[in-house]
């Protein structure tokens, strides 16, 4: 992520962005991370309407400003998706966290570039799949199943850019198995 020095100075982070569906339709992203695992997203609708979620290490909740006038509390395999996605910077950071297992897989080709795969076994007993490019370094991919669908889902990240001496993923393309879902 550019280093121990630049990690470690980083506390919070203010993603913005869009967010495109299959579809075609495109919305406003805004995600705020904060160390070692705060994260709220807000996703604006057409008409105002927004769908907010939030963990803040300890609760997950959501509110669909179309359904309810008050936020809600997710259901258990909502919670479980949002709180492993919760991570500010990636599973791989923090590898001593008590109940944590980090396994070397394989070595395989992503898109032309040889990465180095490796299974995240986390304390709640979610499991990820993670692909860390040989040359650079980077994570370019994830891959988990989705604890509300049971369907696989593998994240592409490219375009990484310096913030604040901090690599970041400036795209990220969502896949349901070999279906783009958003990016």
């Amino acid at each position: 992520f550019g280093g121990d020095e630049n990690w470690e100075k980083l506390e919070s982070l203010i993603l913005k962005g869009q967010l495109t569906l299959r579809n075609g339709k495109v919305f406003e992203l805004t995600i705020n991370r904060k160390k070692p695992d705060f994260s709220k997203s807000i996703i604006t609708l057409d008409g105002g309407h927004k769908i907010i979620t939030s963990f803040d290490g300890e609760d997950t909740w959501q509110h669909i400003t179309y359904e309810t006038d008050k936020p809600v509390d997710m259901n258990n395999k909502a919670s479980l998706n949002y709180t492993r996605d919760a991570v500010f910077g990636s599973h791989l950071l923090y590898p001593e966290l008590p109940g944590k297992t980090i396994t070397y897989l394989n070595e395989a080709r992503l898109d032309g570039r040889l990465c180095y795969r490796l299974k995240v076994t986390l304390p709640n007993g979610q499991s990820l799949i993670i692909a860390i490019d040989i040359e650079t370094g980077m994570q370019i991919a994830c891959e988990y199943v989705c604890a509300v669908n049971n369907r696989e889902v593998r994240l592409i990240q490219s375009d990484f850019r310096k913030v604040a001496g901090v690599s970041i993923p400036y795209r990220i393309e969502v896949y349901w198995g070999d279906e783009l879902q958003e990016v």
